[in-house]
């Protein structure tokens, strides 16, 4: 025994990590996988059939918490992005309400009959000796359960030392780790969400944190990988081919070294569950690792591991409260925010407007805020189960841009008409159709002015590895469960970019360029024809200055150019003083004005 440890202490040095083999009696493992039932619900328990709807509780946020039973449930299924996480396009497709979900439940809420199982002496020890400590310190633990269809960290990686370091993001000492510890009660077999790791990359923490900060424009002198900024296309060549997955079997403990790259993977099995205890001990010896809590918590969780002879890291004041006031700004932030919205609306409501049949401009897809003086708003309003939540506000007139039908004005009617950040959610069929229709609403010499993203920007800042660009929407909406260069496509393909993998995005970019990536997935997004996969939000072509201004001339247009933010034809429409134009996301935009 005494042997076999040591090599495995050698292995965690060297590689960052070991897997304990038969850590867990079978006794144990019987207990853990009891606590597990009673806690979580079945998978075929959340089936729906016919039945379910986007209003799910489980739909209805990112991240959806039960307060009665402490469970916690997150994950957005790919299949389910196209709606923002409200279930698949067609929503019996994936009609079990846990499909893609991970439900996990905190250490300090579980059954303390349980915790000798959890805490047992045979594990303990092997990790005491794995830290060089006669002292164990416990900094947090949870149990979790994760369902198919998970998709796991799409080709993203990550650490966990600076989970527990207090906010504080100086650079730490490569001996200073603490230690991530999974007991797998089913195994990760079969596609069950084995974890990902990168043997050897603790010892890289430096040069990758520089990479990072590089990318995202930070000081390099402060750490800059935290959960979501280790995309894989950051990673160097020779880490990247050592990614493993580790294929445990029930009963086995995976030990790893927090300063080690790695990430889960997604739970592919059609029908089973990956079950497991996640823990983090650091040496009971050191301060350097801990975390802030309530007072409560604090004595609740001490209490709990003296007779395990663990003690609690962490600050039970100080740290905590600033936590609690850093939350509070949050909410207060917005919750300002919100009364703002209101505020603008009701002003927009009572402001002067000409009547509509006097309005010279026109605004497509409007949203339904839009109120302007000497503008029409027209857009798309929709039900939830046809386009999942939306504000209850109207827009001025409703009329569908995405058909192909006449807009309902007469023809040279308006002086100028405006849209921005409309066009990327047509197919190029439809913008085709409604060039043509706007020509025919323009007076002679009228201007027609859009904005859209420049899906060029994005990819001269992904072949740059330019993260920074990006921070606007990284972090957002499902975005921040795609991989990079998803999220790009899914600014420009979002009704087909997720029959795809990851690995195939990759490979196709990587073989072909820019150029030919788009134009590829431009067509498959342009051929779509599944009616629930069409819905307004979703961006479903992309855009440079070249294809706007050929569009615009191959309808009609006398002349197609392109300009600046605060340079039109109708200087209505380029005033800094009225934010109502050209204010949506400058830095990604391009305008573009064709004349009739």
């Amino acid at each position: 025994m005494y042997q076999m440890l040591n090599t495995e202490i050698k292995q965690f040095d060297k590689e960052g990590y070991v897997l304990l083999k038969n850590s867990i009696s079978d006794n144990d493992l019987k207990i853990l996988k009891n606590n597990q039932d009673s806690i979580f619900s079945e998978y075929r328990s959340g089936e729906r059939g016919k039945a379910i709807k986007r209003t799910e509780k489980f739909y209805q946020s990112k991240v959806f918490f039960d307060q009665s039973s402490k469970v916690r449930v997150d994950g957005i299924p790919l299949k389910h992005r196209i709606f923002k996480g409200q279930g698949s396009p067609i929503l019996s497709d994936t009609s079990n309400i846990f499909y893609g979900k991970r439900a996990s439940k905190n250490l300090s809420h579980l059954d303390e009959n349980v915790l000798p199982s959890v805490f047992n002496k045979n594990t303990m020890t092997k990790i005491k000796e794995i830290l060089g400590s006669s002292s164990l310190a416990f900094l947090e633990g949870s149990v979790n359960r994760i369902y198919p269809g998970y998709s796991g960290e799409n080709k993203i990686m990550h650490l966990d030392t600076y989970g527990f370091t207090y906010e504080n993001n100086k650079i730490l000492k490569e001996e200073d780790f603490f230690v991530n510890v999974l007991f797998f009660i089913n195994g990760t077999g079969h596609g069950k969400s084995p974890t990902k790791i990168i043997p050897g990359s603790h010892k890289y923490y430096n040069t990758l944190n520089k990479i990072v900060a590089k990318s995202l424009k930070h000081n390099p002198k402060l750490n800059c990988i935290h959960q979501r900024e280790l995309y894989e296309e950051l990673l160097p060549d020779n880490l990247k081919k050592k990614i493993i997955s580790v294929i445990a079997e029930p009963g086995d403990v995976l030990v790893i070294n927090s300063n080690l790259v790695h990430g889960i993977s997604a739970n592919t099995n059609d029908e089973d569950i990956r079950e497991a205890v996640i823990l983090n001990f650091c040496n009971g010896k050191k301060n350097t690792f801990g975390k802030s809590r309530s007072k409560k918590e604090f004595h609740d969780l001490r209490r709990k591991l003296l007779p395990y002879k663990i003690i609690i890291r962490g600050n039970e004041s100080a740290f905590y409260l600033k936590k609690i006031f850093l939350k509070i700004i949050y909410k207060l932030k917005l919750f300002k925010a919100k009364i703002l919205r209101i505020s603008i609306l009701k002003k927009k409501k009572n402001i002067k407007r000409l009547p509509f049949e006097k309005m010279p401009f026109l605004n497509l897809g409007s949203g339904p805020l839009w109120k302007d003086p000497m503008t029409i708003g027209l857009d798309i309003n929709g039900e939830v189960e046809e386009f999942g939540t939306h504000i209850e506000n109207k827009c001025d007139m409703e009329f569908d841009l995405s058909s192909f039908n006449q807009m309902p004005f007469q023809d040279n009617r308006f002086d100028g008409v405006y849209s921005s950040h409309c066009f990327e959610h047509l197919r190029d069929r439809n913008a085709k159709h409604l060039m043509g229709d706007i020509r025919r609403i323009l007076k002679p010499g009228g201007c027609f002015r859009v904005t859209v993203p420049n899906i060029d920007l994005y990819f001269k800042n992904y072949d740059r590895r330019n993260l920074s660009f990006f921070n606007w929407i990284k972090d957002k909406d499902v975005y921040k469960y795609d991989s990079w260069l998803r999220f790009i496509t899914r600014e420009f393909a979002g009704p087909v970019v997720d029959d795809y993998s990851d690995d195939f995005l990759i490979e196709l970019y990587e073989s072909k360029g820019s150029d030919e990536y788009k134009i590829f997935f431009g067509d498959e997004s342009d051929k779509c024809s599944i009616k629930e996969r069409l819905i307004p939000d979703l961006h479903k072509t992309f855009w440079t200055p070249n294809k706007m201004i050929a569009f615009l001339k191959e309808k009609g247009f006398s002349r197609a150019y392109e300009t600046s933010r605060f340079e039109s034809d109708i200087p209505y429409f380029c005033q800094k003083t009225n934010t109502s134009f050209n204010n949506t996301r400058p830095h990604i935009s391009m305008y573009i004005e064709g004349i009739k």
